[in-house]
């Protein structure tokens, strides 16, 4: 039964990561930020199933430059971090049982514009706000699987807080809560690196310097992980809404790069 449960499931993750995750969002390939944030699943699905929610949603990021002031569009870094925090939840309930499984909302940004729109309200939905947290839990929303409307329990998003060189990252994971929506509430915080993914995720212009023969082991060592030498990389703004193409997708020895331009 076990075995046949897991199969069942397998084949609904299947069909969950395969529906459009609106388009312009979807990604093919892992980063080293994926990797961190999966390693979070299995923590967030216990405190999940801890605080008795049925039905969670996961909503876009927030991203803070350094000292630079919070922004919810970067690129499309922001919508896409809940849309992979969302597939770490699905896959880590894969390994739950029945009863200690619960909703996953499919694509819930959207999901609560389409709901304001429909209740004709003024202004388009955000967790910004306590008005804002409050009118998130009114409108029904869609599973991940099958076609049933739920009520959300509960929201999961976050802050991505880069350094100053942009070479590093720490993640604050947020809820909010249906019992206390004036409340967005830190969950805890974890510490991640950036590759040029990223950057290019975020819509930065960029270009990466190449190394030298004469390099330290500790930088042939980071490029193995494919870590781009960020604090040498010319950063200058955003670009058009259309990401750059010419960019391998997986991580590779970036130090090796003769030329990577993003232009």
């Amino acid at each position: 039964m076990r075995l046949m449960l897991r199969n069942r499931w397998i084949l609904v993750l299947a069909a969950a990561l395969a529906a459009p995750l609106a388009a312009p969002l979807a990604c093919a390939r892992a980063d080293q930020l994926d990797g961190d944030l999966y390693a979070q699943g299995r923590k967030l699905v216990a405190e999940i199933n801890k605080r008795g929610y049925k039905n969670v949603g996961v909503l876009a990021f927030q991203i803070k430059r350094h000292n630079g002031p919070v922004r919810m569009h970067v690129g499309r870094l922001n919508g896409m971090l809940a849309t992979r925090l969302e597939n770490v939840l699905i896959l880590e309930l894969l390994y739950h049982d029945d009863d200690k499984r619960p909703g996953i909302v499919r694509d819930a940004g959207t999901a609560a514009v389409k709901n304001a729109r429909a209740a004709k309200l003024a202004k388009d939905p955000t967790y910004l706000t306590e008005e804002g947290r409050e009118r998130l839990f009114d409108g029904m929303y869609p599973l991940a699987w099958g076609k049933k409307q739920v009520r959300a329990d509960a929201f999961l998003t976050g802050l991505l807080h880069f350094s100053e060189d942009l070479s590093t990252a720490r993640v604050c994971l947020q809820l909010i809560d249906a019992k206390n929506p004036k409340q967005l509430e830190t969950l805890w915080w974890f510490d991640t690196e950036t590759t040029l993914n990223t950057l290019t995720d975020m819509g930065l212009d960029f270009s990466v310097r190449p190394l030298a023969d004469d390099a330290p082991p500790k930088a042939k060592k980071q490029s193995g992980i494919g870590r781009a030498n960020i604090s040498k990389a010319m950063l200058t703004g955003l670009l058009p809404p259309e990401p750059p193409t010419n960019l391998p997708d997986n991580p590779v020895d970036w130090w090796a790069v003769r030329a990577a331009i993003v232009r």
